[in-house]
C-alpha cells in the first residue's frame, strides 16, 4: 500500500469518527466541563479565607483592595468640634443707643406731663400707674422691689427737679451699659450692668427701681 493511500485511509477513519453525532456530543461535554473547571481553578487562591459574622480569623489577613472605611462616630465628633470652633457672627444694632435714649426721654416727658397737669388726684395717680405698667414689660429680666402703686406714690411726692435728676441718671446708666456694640447675645450683660451701676448711686430704693425699670425695658 502506498503512503498516500495509507494517509487517505487514516483520514477517512478520523473524519468518520469525529463525524459521528455521539462523538461530537462527548467532545462538547468534555470541553464544557474542562473550561468550567479551568475558570474555577483560575479564581482559587490559597490565601482565600471565608469567615462568618463574629468569627475570629486564625491568622492576619491583608486585603489587596484599597478601600475607605468611615468611622461614623468619630466623624460626628469631629463635626461637632469643628462647629464649636467657628465663631458666631454677631449682628450689631447701630441704632440701639439712640433708640433707647428716645424711649427714655419719652417716658420722662410723659411722666412730667402727668405730674404737671391740673387734674384730680385720683386721675393723676391712674395715669402715672398706667405709664409705669406699660414700661414694665421685661418682668422676666427685672422685678422691682416695690409695687407699681408704691412707685406711683413716690413719684407723686417728687418735684420736677427730682424727676429730672432721675431722668438724667437713667440716660447715664443706659449709655454706660450700652458702651459696647449691642447684640442679642450681649443683652444679659447689659442688664447686669444697669443693675450694678444703679445700685451704686446715692438714690432711694424707689428711685433705683424706677431707673432700672425704665432703662432695662428700653434697651
Amino acid at each position: 500500500m502506498k503512503l498516500s493511500s495509507l494517509f487517505h485511509f487514516m483520514w477517512k477513519k478520523i473524519t468518520g469518527f469525529f463525524g459521528q453525532p455521539i462523538t461530537r456530543k462527548i467532545i462538547g461535554v468534555t470541553l464544557f466541563f474542562g473550561i468550567t473547571i479551568f475558570i474555577l481553578l483560575s479564581n482559587y487562591s490559597a490565601d482565600y479565607v471565608q469567615l462568618k459574622p463574629d468569627e475570629v480569623a486564625q491568622r492576619d489577613i491583608q486585603s489587596t483592595i484599597n478601600a475607605t472605611v468611615v468611622d461614623e462616630n468619630k466623624t460626628q465628633e469631629l463635626r461637632q468640634q469643628a462647629a464649636a470652633s467657628v465663631q458666631k457672627v454677631y449682628q450689631e444694632d447701630k441704632f440701639a443707643l439712640s433708640d433707647t435714649y428716645n424711649e427714655i426721654n419719652k417716658f420722662y416727658a410723659d411722666l412730667e406731663k402727668y405730674l404737671s397737669v391740673e387734674a384730680e388726684p385720683g386721675e393723676k395717680t391712674t395715669q402715672i400707674k398706667i405709664l409705669l405698667e406699660n414700661i414694665n414689660i421685661k418682668t422676666d429680666i427685672f422685678q422691682p422691689g416695690h409695687t407699681i402703686s408704691q412707685l406711683t406714690r413716690f413719684l407723686l411726692d417728687k418735684t420736677a427737679d427730682d424727676i429730672e435728676l432721675i431722668h438724667q441718671n437713667s440716660l447715664m446708666v443706659s449709655q454706660a451699659a450700652m458702651g459696647k456694640p449691642v447684640t442679642a447675645e450681649a443683652l444679659n450683660t447689659a442688664y447686669e450692668q444697669v443693675m450694678e451701676l444703679t445700685d451704686q448711686m446715692a438714690f432711694s430704693a424707689e428711685a433705683k427701681d424706677i431707673i432700672k425699670m425704665v432703662v432695662i425695658n428700653t434697651i
